[in-house]
């Protein structure tokens, strides 16, 4: 995949992305003694230092979910995928279940209860059919939650973060805190399960795309 110097990241730059981020707009109106643009811009400075690299690999990586999906057939996503063994609606519903964890990790919630025991850590992959969990609101959700989870981590601050994170799947490793967490979220835990439906892609017959 070549990376020329005119490709634009359809998310915005990361200053637009905290001047339409709601929480910091809050958080920059409240601010006393300052004017509204002032605000902002003392709150963005340490902010970025902790996510911003996180939240453009993230960015990047839902651009590629979007090249990937649009390959894999409705009609095949209950079915599960030679080696790996998960169907693309686990893979998509546990990418979604999880941008919902994370978002609670900083003070969001989660939205779809009935998904963690469907797709959380530790459920089994082997998932009957429900029409209610079609290609295109489980892309949606996807894309929803970890736009989310991108403008919590904008406005998380260092106390937050710094806390132990609490997952027991990942007792023992070396991601220890939130911050640690929210960093694996965002990029590499991502990144596996993409690849994952990257190869129920290329099991379906279609060629590589990067």
């Amino acid at each position: 995949m070549a990376f020329g110097g005119g490709w634009k990241s359809p998310h915005g730059s990361p200053n637009q992305r905290a001047n339409d981020n709601p929480v910091l707009n809050r958080r920059a109106t409240r601010t006393n003694g300052l004017c509204r643009t002032e605000a902002a811009a003392a709150l963005r400075k340490p902010l970025f230092q902790m996510f911003e690299s996180e939240i453009a690999v993230n960015e990047n990586l839902l651009i590629q979910l979007d090249k990937i999906v649009t390959d894999i057939l409705e009609e095949s996503l209950f079915t599960p995928s030679a080696g790996h063994g998960h169907s693309p609606v686990w893979l998509l519903g546990h990418l979604a279940i999880v941008g919902e964890a994370g978002q609670r990790m900083l003070g969001g919630k989660i939205t779809h209860t009935e998904w963690l025991r469907l797709f959380g850590p530790g459920s089994v992959d082997s998932i009957p059919f429900n029409a209610a969990l079609t290609k295109p609101s489980l892309i949606n959700a996807v894309t929803e939650n970890y736009r989310q989870l991108r403008n919590l981590a904008l406005v998380a601050n260092e106390a937050e973060v710094s806390r132990p994170h609490g997952v027991s799947i990942l007792t023992g490793t070396p991601i220890v805190t939130v911050k640690h967490c929210i960093t694996h979220l965002l990029t590499s835990h991502f990144a596996f399960h993409l690849s994952q439906l990257s190869s129920c892609r290329r099991v379906a017959g279609f060629p590589a795309l990067f």
